[in-house]
Order: C-alpha cells, then structure tokens, then sequence
C-alpha cells in the first residue's frame, strides 16, 4: 500500500494537473529533473518518488504555475490589510 504522502513520478504530471498547474511539464521532463536533481525526489528500489508537501516547490523548479490555494498567506495577508491598526 502506498503512502499518501509520496507520489510515485510517473503520476506527478497528472498530481500537478489537479492541482491546476499550467502548463503542465511532461513526464520525460520531469524524470530529467529528478535525475538531474533539480526537483526534490527519492529513488526507493528503482522507482523515484516526490513528496506531496513538495508539490509546489516542483511546480516552481519547473516553472509550472500554480493558481493561488484558498487559505494562503496572501490572503491572510489581504485581511490583516483590511484591520485597522490599534
């Protein structure tokens, strides 16, 4: 059984499509960056691996886009703004 904190990296292009990554790299891209160690990921057997809470962070070194997540420190950031200050 999996963990559902790792990812296996043929998966991780469809993880960062639901996530709304745009545009999304391709698989043979991202294997490059593993290898090439310019994204975090473990090789476990054989088989390389991407943490979940990782998942932006790879976004980014791929210069993929990710739309803004509800809760974010922007938007606390935006509400702290919107406060008087005392």
């Amino acid at each position: 059984m999996a963990d559902d904190h790792r990812i296996p990296l043929p998966l991780l292009p469809g993880e960062l499509r639901r996530m709304g990554a745009n545009p999304v790299a391709p698989y043979r891209i991202v294997l490059t960056a593993a290898m090439d160690a310019r994204i975090p990921a473990n090789r476990v057997n054989g088989r390389w691996y991407v943490e979940r809470a990782d998942l932006p962070q790879i976004a980014a070194a791929l210069e993929m886009e990710l739309p803004p997540q509800r809760g974010t420190s922007a938007s606390k950031r935006r509400a702290s703004e919107l406060t008087p200050a005392a």
